[in-house]
């Protein structure tokens, strides 16, 4: 026969079953919740590489674009900047993001003088076109996004020898193609480079880094444009920066129905603690910058 110490040890008592439980399960909702942040947190860091791709790919073909930029050696480079949202909050007609800028590009391409498997190098020949970037507003996803402008090399030909019948016509003497009349953005066809962008800024620097100021930062601020009288200074260095959301973050955002206004806050001096940009979007912003050095050889 056992003795009561031997029967004791056979088992648990309901007390220490009981105890065990509740270790186990707590251990588990503590694991379960720091899965579930993991989760949450991946999905968040996926979001925002998303986002930082997007808007570095954008930088990258700003660059690019920017690289070829059109430069005469008298007065400088072929370059319209706008702010078509100047006066904000005030009012925004043409529901633009920030700032825009425009620019005469022409890539150097090596010509052929044969076709086949091994043509001969010819001389190099230009490709001119207009160039674009600018932020506007999509309604159906609430937000702004990046858009890129181009006007391919024949239909550049064509709006600048037109501007010059115009001006010959009116009696400029000696007569000039306006630039300007390349730069009609068109929302319809113009790329979308990025979602959920705006707050697109242009400042041009002078050679001692200075940035240029223009006549009461009027606008449009235009080098080498009948129209309008250029700075002292020509640009020797383009700076450009935007904001941007992750997805996931202008998804949230979509639900409390903000407008362009909203957004825009971010180029409000005077922006409140109360307002939706405030206490919704600037939490969530992502800034990006780039700048970039203009080439006087072109």
């Amino acid at each position: 026969m056992k003795s009561p110490r031997a029967r004791r040890q056979g088992g648990f008592t309901l007390v220490e079953v009981i105890t065990a439980a509740a270790v186990s399960l707590i251990l588990t909702v503590a694991i379960l919740r720091i899965f579930v942040s993991l989760s949450t947190s991946t999905s968040q860091a996926d979001q925002r590489v998303d986002a930082y791709r997007e808007a570095r790919a954008a930088l990258n073909l700003i660059q690019r674009d920017l690289a070829n930029l059109v430069v005469a050696p008298a007065t400088g480079p072929y370059l319209a900047l706008y702010d078509r949202s100047f006066g904000y909050p005030a009012a925004n007609n043409n529901n633009r993001g920030g700032e825009e800028i425009y620019f005469l590009h022409s890539r150097r391409e090596s010509a052929t003088t044969s076709t086949g498997p091994t043509p001969t190098p010819g001389p190099n020949v230009g490709d001119l076109s207009a160039v674009g970037y600018y932020c506007a507003w999509d309604a159906g996803k609430g937000a702004f996004e990046l858009r890129r402008f181009f006007r391919e090399q024949q239909a550049t030909y064509e709006a600048l020898r037109t501007s010059f019948n115009e001006s010959k016509t009116n009696g400029d003497s000696p007569p000039l193609a306006r630039l300007s009349a390349l730069y009609v953005p068109d929302k319809a066809n113009d790329d979308v480079l990025a979602s959920y962008v705006w707050d697109l800024r242009i400042r041009a620097l002078a050679a001692d880094g200075s940035e240029i100021q223009f006549q009461s930062k009027s606008y449009p601020l235009v080098w080498n444009e009948k129209d309008f009288q250029p700075p002292p200074n020509t640009p020797v260095t383009i700076e450009i920066s935007f904001k941007a959301l992750s997805p996931l973050a202008a998804g949230r955002l979509k639900a409390l129905k903000l407008g362009p206004s909203d957004w825009m806050g971010a180029r409000d001096p005077n922006v409140r603690e109360d307002s939706n940009y405030f206490k919704h979007i600037r939490p969530l912003v992502y800034e990006f910058r780039t700048s970039f050095r203009i080439s006087q050889n072109r």
